[in-house]
């Protein structure tokens, strides 16, 4: 069995080559620019229509009708009795501008022209069974011979409407929900299982199908061609597009898709040949070639447009008409290409047989094989120079008028002067309050003109007759009664009688720039009274920095008249030695526009220099130009003199500030030091009170009254409270002005030594204390070893007798923007670090008090305490940049909050 192969690999090799040139020629009419039709029969069927047919016919649904149906206007012209000929003779017919009028509801008819071949389709038996048509629409260069438009982009169209089936697959429950025709394809009954299914494909296809059902299961798409045996043996080629859905997690939960029957051979080879006739028919080159750039085919266009036959360029490179300066193009096109990608109307150069360059158009389009591989391209080129040259000219000239109309906001009109009538464009109407122009006649809206303006209206258009030239500035009254001003221009056309027969023109509203003017007028008039009445000095100049006004207050602080200031300005009533340098600085905020201030010395009319702190703005205009600049002279002479005499008792005090700052850093180390050695030098007597106290009561006890032993237990509480005072109190101080080492600290650890500490406390309280999610930080750890021991020892204490003690410290990253603390910065992220308890709690209005030092909610011999405990924690916090705060509710616990900067 080495050397033989299977009875249909002949057929399948046929098949593939078949669907490739199908795909092909397929690709081309999609992307067609022509306008192409295919009509069976002899009631002319549509059996197939591109996107340009029905742009120029009138889009309809025609597929599967009869021309005679969708198309009456048709059958009373010459194209019906064209297509009788051709049919009956098969001969092909050929009209370079065949005429159309299609009527059109609401508005004129339309008159169109298209150059149109009609070939007869044959089938295998040379037997004419339809008509094909295709060709261009030409209707531009018949009536107007100076616009060239392109036709509109390429465009697919399905021409394979065979029965699709669906299915349903869920992948949890293993169920298929199959269609009817789909059932119908594969002869099966509703229901059947999956391994139904896998049993019918066939054995060379089932490893790349399980392949592809993996592959589609990661990337949500499913797309493949396979054989399946049929129940009476039959095999059928099956192409599958599914798409895959998932569950919220992510999981392949189900899968939905198309099957199709691809197997009918004869109805491909109909098509190919239908195509096949298409493409030789085209005005446009189309080619095919392979990865490698070799062109394998070649139709009839290409030896009028590229000058070869095909015979001379099947088999050639594509690199044969490509310029030497474009040859990156091809390797650029190959590789999208190999992506998939489609190329649409790419313009470039290409070299004819003659050695003459000519502008091309090219669509290109990948061609796959039958496994969705990419095996070639398909090229359509069409040749663009004239129309190039031609869009280039009338774009160039459309876009000028466009440019200057929309710029202008100008109303454009057209006026027979024989009959009166007149054309508006929609600008026009707009200025005049119209929405649309109906039957209006010129008489119409020359009604609308003020009643003062007509005589203006009159001799303007008496003038134009005799120069051929319009212009004149009127009011109108627009629909709605309000008033505006206009600016009328045009020009006057002769017939060749030299008698005027139309004008065209333009309007253009001009009430926004004379209200301007008026206001103008009137602002200029305000700001001279108001300018004129004010001490300041008020200036203005030119873009250019020459000075042009000066108020009143100017005149007279100078003593100059206008003459003799214009010329300099301020300028000419600096100190010398200040002149250049001012004038330096003047000209470099007019080049950069930026804010003008300066204090400098004006000489008053008396010859006295008093000094002036002169300001400027540029105003601009809406396009941010520079149109003048606006200034102000502020007589600051006498401020001046305050301020240098107070700047210098500034210095004085800032030195004696300087001296105290000194002084009182020394008082305050030396109280640090004090504090310490009184700290030290306390305890030790406290020590001797509570040892001889200790004593007497152990040896004396038998001796003592219970009165005496009382005074005794007193003096021993007194003093264990002193001295937890002044170790609360060394602490407090310690965090104030101890020198502080940060490191990293784990605070898990941290915390898990001081529980082992309080061991006995909780043990004895039964207390139920939870640490959470403690971070690693960088802090002074011995403070950090006191905050978490006074925070815990303070819930401990201040727990309920008669409930369990429940203590919980946990610790989230929280952005700065969620915390309403006065100074929390929303754009750093911080640790929230929460304490809670279920202990008595306190009421809300001791929130704050509660850190303050020595501050006691409760009497000392209920809660034993110094109140110094929270003070020494608020201080911990602060010193590491953080925030703390307390809330409460009495019965009911408290709760400590505290924010640290991530990364402090």
């Amino acid at each position: 069995m080495g050397n033989k192969s299977s009875p249909n690999a002949s057929d399948d090799s046929n098949l593939s080559v078949q669907l490739d040139f199908q795909q092909t020629v397929n690709n081309f009419f999609m992307q067609a620019s022509g306008i192409f039709c295919v009509l069976k029969g002899t009631d002319y069927v549509f059996e197939l229509a591109n996107p340009s047919f029905l742009r120029f016919f009138g889009q309809r649904e025609l597929i599967g009708k009869k021309l005679g149906v969708v198309m009456p206007e048709l059958t009373k012209e010459v194209f019906e009795s064209v297509l009788n000929k051709v049919y009956s003779t098969g001969v092909t017919h050929t009209d370079a501008a065949m005429r159309f009028l299609f009527s059109q509801p609401g508005s004129a008819p339309k008159e169109a022209f298209a150059n149109l071949t009609f070939q007869p389709l044959q089938n295998v038996n040379e037997e004419v069974i339809g008509i094909i048509i295709s060709g261009y629409e030409v209707t531009e260069q018949i009536l107007a011979r100076l616009k060239v438009e392109e036709l509109e982009e390429r465009m697919r169209l399905a021409v394979d409407i065979s029965n699709i089936g669906i299915y349903d697959y869920n992948i949890l429950t293993k169920e298929v929900v199959s269609s009817d025709i789909m059932n119908k394809i594969l002869g099966i009954n509703p229901g059947l299982p999956p391994d139904g299914y896998a049993e019918m494909i066939d054995e060379a296809d089932i490893l790349k199908l399980k392949e592809m059902f993996g592959k589609a299961l990661e990337t949500g798409q499913f797309d493949y061609q396979f054989r399946m045996r049929m129940n009476n043996g039959e095999q059928k080629w099956i192409q599958t597009t599914a798409k895959v859905f998932y569950n919220d997690g992510g999981q392949p939960v189900r899968i939905l898709g198309t099957l199709k029957d691809i197997t009918e051979s004869r109805v491909a080879e109909e098509k190919m040949a239908t195509l096949a006739a298409i493409v030789e028919s085209s005005e446009d080159l189309i080619l095919s070639k392979g990865l490698d750039g070799i062109v394998t085919s070649w139709n009839a266009a290409g030896e009028r447009i590229m000058g070869y036959k095909a015979e001379e360029m099947i088999g050639q490179h594509v690199s044969k008409l490509i310029p030497a300066d474009r040859l990156q193009e091809e390797d650029e096109i190959i590789s999208r290409l190999k992506k998939g990608e489609r190329i649409e109307h790419f313009e470039t150069e290409r070299i004819r047989k003659d050695g003459r360059k000519i502008d091309i158009s090219l669509t290109i389009s990948p061609v796959k094989n039958p496994r969705g591989e990419i095996i070639g391209a398909s090229k359509i080129a069409r040749d663009i120079t004239n129309q190039k040259s031609t869009k280039r000219q009338v774009s160039e000239s459309e876009e000028r008028l466009k440019i200057v109309l929309k710029a202008s906001e100008l109303g454009t009109w057209e006026l027979n002067l024989k009959t009166g009538e007149i054309w508006a464009s929609e600008r026009y109407l707009q200025i005049f309050g119209y929405e649309s122009v109906g039957d209006l006649m010129h008489d119409d809206f020359i009604r609308h003109l003020h009643p003062d303006d007509l005589p203006v209206r009159e001799k303007a258009f008496k003038t134009a007759t005799e120069t051929g030239v319009l212009h004149y500035v009127s009011r109108l009254i627009r629909t709605d009664k309000i008033i505006r001003w206009f600016e009328a221009r045009g020009t006057v056309l002769y017939n060749e009688a030299n008698e005027p027969y139309k004008m065209l023109g333009t309007i253009r509203d001009m009430t926004t720039e004379m209200n301007y003017r008026r206001e103008l007028e009137t602002r200029e008039q305000k700001f001279s009274l108001l300018a004129d009445s004010m001490p300041q000095h008020i200036w203005t100049s030119d873009p250019e920095g020459n000075m042009s006004y000066f108020n009143q207050a100017m005149y007279d602080f100078s003593g100059m008249t206008k003459d003799q200031l214009d010329p300099q300005g301020w300028l000419g009533l600096l100190c010398a030695e200040e002149k250049e340098t001012n004038r330096q600085l003047w000209l470099k905020a007019v080049k950069t526009g930026e804010l003008f201030k300066m204090e400098h010395r004006f000489r008053r009319h008396d010859g006295q220099y008093r000094w002036q702190l002169s300001r400027a703005l540029p105003q601009k205009d809406e396009d941010g130009n520079i149109v003048m600049w606006v200034g102000t002279s502020t007589d600051v002479h006498d401020w001046k003199i305050f301020t240098d005499q107070l700047e210098e008792q500034v210095k004085q005090r800032t030195k004696e500030l300087q001296e105290s700052n000194e002084e009182l850093s020394k008082l305050n180390n030396e109280l640090a030091q004090f504090a310490y050695v009184a700290s030290h030098d306390l305890q030790e007597p406290l020590r001797k009170i509570q040892t001889f106290s200790a004593r007497i009561l152990e040896i004396e006890k038998d001796r003592l009254s219970d009165k005496g032993k009382d005074y005794f237990m007193r003096l021993q509480n007194a003093s264990r409270r002193m001295q937890q005072l002044i170790l609360d109190l060394l602490a407090y101080s310690r965090a104030n002005t101890a020198a502080r080492h940060y490191e990293p600290v784990e605070l898990a650890s941290l915390t898990d030594g001081i529980l082992e500490q309080l061991k006995d406390t909780i043990q004895q309280k039964n207390a139920v204390v939870e640490v959470l999610n403690m971070p690693t930080m960088h802090v002074v750890k011995y403070q950090f070893e006191q905050l978490f021991t006074n925070l815990l020892t303070n819930a401990l204490k201040f727990s309920k007798t008669d409930e369990q003690p429940r203590i919980s410290i946990t610790c989230v990253v929280v952005p700065g923007s969620g915390i309403s603390i006065s100074g929390i910065d929303p754009k750093q992220s911080y640790y929230h670090f929460s304490i809670t308890d279920n202990g008595i709690g306190f009421e809300p209005e001791y929130n704050e008090a509660i850190f303050q030092v020595f501050k006691r909610l409760h009497g000392k011999d209920e809660y034993p305490g110094t109140g110094i405990g929270l003070a020494i924690v608020k201080k911990i916090v602060e010193n590491h940049a953080g925030f703390i705060t307390a809330s409460g509710e009495l019965g009911k616990g408290a709760r400590f909050d505290m924010y640290f900067p991530v990364g402090e």
